[in-house]
């Protein structure tokens, strides 16, 4: 029979261990070190400094080296073969130095029920079969080291904390409901893909060590410094463990002020709003393309259906497709003009940005949407593809606000278009649209530009009864 105890040791500083750790450590038969190359040597230096300042007795302290993650693999299927691979590891040193049983204690960053997988790998050995007893040590966790440096309570009165990882935060945005997160497990910067006004950060790293570095204020104003600061301590120790609290400084459910200043930005963005059709080949962040689409889902929608459905082409077959398709639409749309000037003027146009744009997407609208219960589409079914329509819109509106240019390509079969990318027969296609940075930014339409069409006067358009 193995006791296997976890002991939470804290973020690194010996002081952080409590009584309770030290009794484990000293009762322990074994206690095993991972090791996880030279760029983490501090982490099993800190290891083995606590087990010099603790241990007292007859307790064995052997080190092994932690195997890799697939860092290319799909996450889930990556950390899946990672932890059976570490149970393996585990297996292995306990059947050579604990082959009769006994006590193994692993010194655990933190606390081992808090975003650690030392619980989930034990699980694994004794699905595998082990004879295992699991005591479980807390210990100092990095929310609460983090809190502590800062001098801060982690929730404001009565109000709710979520906790969750950069890699959450950076696929799905500021979660609905809450206004305070606490953000581990950041191999990046994921606060960067937020919308920085209205938002505090509290950020530090290597907290309770000699390096401990410590940031906070308004993530509008300190972002920068944050972002440049974690890569020079990653690359001056080859390694970096941080983790950050954020907090909005007007909860959601209180709306904002949106005063002139705002207003004047606003009409700025409205007017710097293009239909783009010369692009650079930049390409866009997928942490971009994951706001904007986030962006898009915040439209208005007929019974709050959310009927938009969005294609995302990335195979570089299907965009030649596509082009050639527009191609081939566009030159019979020029024969069915009549006038010759105007015939002209159309061929010199350049129409599409297929080939160069370095995004590509096709906005459908679900015809019969789960959602919504058919709420306001009784008399008038078409307003759900009006709110695919504003989703585009909103998306449009996102991307111009990141300096991204978008371009609606219209001239083309949609039947055509929907069989080609083979979407459910529910799905009505509402707009091709080709997105990346802007070769020509202007505030004048390109349609302005080359003579085709002017701006006409809104008031020409408005009528009363």
């Amino acid at each position: 029979m193995i006791d296997l105890h976890l002991i939470g040791i804290g973020t690194g500083n010996p002081d952080h261990l409590t009584a309770a750790a030290r009794a484990a450590m000293n009762a322990a038969d074994l206690i095993l070190l991972p090791r996880k190359g030279d760029r983490a040597s501090d982490l099993i230096a800190l290891r083995r400094t606590i087990c010099a300042d603790v241990l007292g007795g007859a307790t064995r302290v052997v080190e092994f080296d932690l195997p890799d993650r697939d860092p290319d693999a799909p996450y889930r299927d990556a950390v899946d073969r990672w932890h059976d691979a570490i149970a393996d590891a585990w297996a292995a040193q306990i059947a050579r130095h604990l082959p009769d049983g006994g006590r193994l204690a692993l010194l655990v960053w933190g606390d081992p029920s808090l975003y650690d997988s030392t619980l989930r790998i034990a699980d694994r050995l004794r699905a595998d079969g082990m004879a295992l007893n699991v005591h479980v040590v807390p210990g100092i966790t990095a929310i609460q080291a983090l809190t502590a440096a800062h001098a801060i309570p982690l929730n404001d009165l009565a109000a709710p904390v979520l906790i969750t990882t950069g890699r959450r935060l950076r696929e799905g945005g500021w979660p609905d409901g809450v206004d305070t997160l606490a953000v581990m497990l950041d191999g990046g910067t994921a606060f960067e893909t937020l919308v920085a006004d209205g938002i505090d950060i509290w950020w530090g790293a290597y907290l309770g060590m000699a390096q401990e570095a410590l940031v906070a204020g308004p993530l509008s104003v300190v972002c920068a410094e944050i972002v440049e600061r974690r890569a020079a301590l990653r690359a001056e120790h080859g390694w970096i463990m941080d983790v950050y609290l954020l907090r909005r400084s007007v909860p959601v459910d209180r709306p904002p002020l949106f005063d002139a200043a705002f207003d004047d930005r606003f009409q700025q963005l409205l007017r710097w709003r293009r239909d783009v059709r010369h692009f650079v080949p930049d390409p866009i962040a997928d942490d971009d393309m994951r706001h904007l689409l986030r962006a898009a889902a915040w439209a208005p929608s007929v019974g709050n259906a959310q009927p938009w459905r969005f294609v995302r082409i990335r195979s570089a077959a299907m965009r030649e497709t596509l082009a050639v398709h527009v191609d081939a639409c566009s030159a019979e749309a020029a024969i069915g003009l009549a006038d010759a000037n105007r015939q002209q003027r159309y061929r010199s146009l350049k129409l599409h940005g297929l080939r160069e744009a370095p995004e590509i997407l096709a906005a459908f609208s679900d015809d019969s949407p789960r959602a919504g219960h058919r709420l306001g589409i009784g008399t008038m079914p078409e307003m759900l593809r009006y709110s695919t329509v504003m989703a585009v819109h909103t998306l449009w509106l996102a991307a111009r606000a990141r300096g991204i240019g978008l371009g609606w390509v219209s001239i083309l079969d949609p039947g055509t278009v929907t069989a080609l990318l083979d979407v459910p027969e529910s799905w009505t296609l509402i707009a091709l649209l080709c997105v990346g940075y802007p070769a020509e930014p202007s505030i004048v339409p390109e349609l302005e530009r080359r003579g085709w069409q002017d701006r006409e006067p809104i008031a020409d358009r408005i009528v009363e009864r």
